[in-house]
């Protein structure tokens, strides 16, 4: 069953949270790792500065960012804080370079990897540790802090940018990948109609032509040694009949390879290709009358091909299951549709009459084009076919209609 194109594509909240893996780079690692050996070597560089002091605060800004996709508020929160106590505690911002990278850093990730919410919290957290530092550094200017602000706050915005990128991107490649999966479900069903149409074409030649070969052979048999001459004429049509489902059959092939279908193929049967088969399956010796009621109209390609199938089948089914039963073929033209009744007597004296002798075949056919079909026994131990066909509009030369 095809899934609904919503089950396919993820939600923009699952997109997000999928961003906040905890590692998916050696980067992730080697970056809070570089950081630290970059502070300590800042450290080493300004022996001035406390460094009982510092050191903690080194790690404390560099380690935690270990966690920054997955916690970036957290992470945000003790950097930021780490940033303040240490600034706080004696350790001016100008020596503070690699403090104020890990402040940069740790912007970028919350806007990048925290939701709207969170991410316009986390600019807060950031910002107001930094706030609190201003007494500590009196010889900064307004105009310090200012620049320092707008440094931080754009590292969140391009953290955003990224993000709601990273986020179409992987949208679009989920519809993407949706809709190659509706085309290979689309693909696949196609492959099974077509496969069940073959059956249905290959079930009908074969059927009915063995048939008719089997009913001749069996005549021919009868009559070979007491009257040779008269056992002529059904082994001619055994010979008709095989040359007629081997065409059938070319036909059949030359769909599956692909073939030109003007090399040779023959055109498929329709409704006035009815009485040409009854009288073909007459020849038999079956008993059938055909009667045709109403105007008969114009009919579509496939209307027509499914008429002819359904007459095809059920006569094949009479000389299968019951060979000395007198027949009738009606067809009768309606405003909008075309009644088929096709009606042995019995007794039927072969196996039961089920899905399996084509039946199933026949209710598909007039199904496809919003028919119905019943069948049954009658009162007199016959069988009876019923089926009517909406009567549609004749394609255009330039369409060609459904193909059965």
């Amino acid at each position: 069953m095809t899934r609904p194109y919503g089950a396919v594509v993820p939600t923009v909240a699952a997109q997000e949270h999928s961003l906040g893996s905890v590692f998916r780079s050696p980067g992730d690692v080697l970056l809070p790792v570089g950081l630290l050996a970059f502070a300590l070597a800042e450290l080493s560089g300004a022996p001035q500065i406390p460094r009982h002091i510092a050191i903690p605060g080194a790690v404390l800004m560099s380690v935690p960012l270990l966690w920054r996709r997955r916690r970036p508020l957290i992470v945000a929160g003790v950097v930021a804080g780490a940033f303040a106590a240490q600034t706080l505690l004696g350790v001016p911002h100008n020596a503070q370079l690699a403090s104020l990278v890990a402040i940069l850093v740790v912007s970028y990730s919350v806007g990048c990897y925290a939701s709207r919410r969170s991410a316009a919290w986390g600019i807060v957290l950031i910002a107001a540790p930094g706030m609190a530092t201003v007494p500590a550094n009196p010889e900064w200017t307004p105009s310090d802090f200012g620049f320092a602000g707008l440094v931080v706050v754009g590292a969140w915005a391009a953290g955003r940018v990224v993000r709601a990128r990273t986020v179409e991107a992987r949208s679009q490649a989920s519809r993407a990948e949706a809709l190659a999966a509706a085309s290979e479900e689309r693909a696949r069903l196609a492959i099974e109609a077509e496969r069940r149409r073959i059956a249905r074409e290959l079930h009908d030649i074969v059927a009915h032509n063995l048939s008719l070969m089997v009913l001749q052979a069996g005549a021919a048999e009868q009559i070979v040694e007491t009257d040779p001459r008269q056992a002529v004429a059904p082994l001619r049509t055994i010979q008709e009949t095989g040359r007629r489902a081997l065409e059938d059959m070319k036909l059949l092939l030359g769909i599956l390879r692909g073939s030109d279908p003007d090399e040779g193929l023959r055109p498929q049967p329709g409704i006035d290709d009815i009485g040409e088969l009854v009288d073909q399956v007459r020849a038999t010796g079956l008993r059938i009358d055909m009667t045709t009621e109403g105007t008969p109209q114009p009919l579509a390609a496939g209307v027509g091909l499914s008429a002819y199938r359904v007459v095809q089948e059920a006569l094949t089914n009479v000389m299968k299951h019951a060979p000395a039963a007198d027949v009738t073929v009606r067809l009768r033209y309606a405003l909008d549709r075309l009644d088929i009744d096709v009606t042995n007597t019995g007794p039927i004296v072969a196996t039961e009459v089920g899905e399996e002798s084509g039946l199933g075949g026949m209710r598909d056919r007039v199904r496809l084009f919003g028919g119905e079909l019943h069948a049954g026994r009658t009162d007199d131990g016959g069988f009876r076919v019923d089926a009517r066909l909406p009567i549609t509009r004749p394609p255009r030369d330039d369409d060609p209609g459904p193909d059965l």
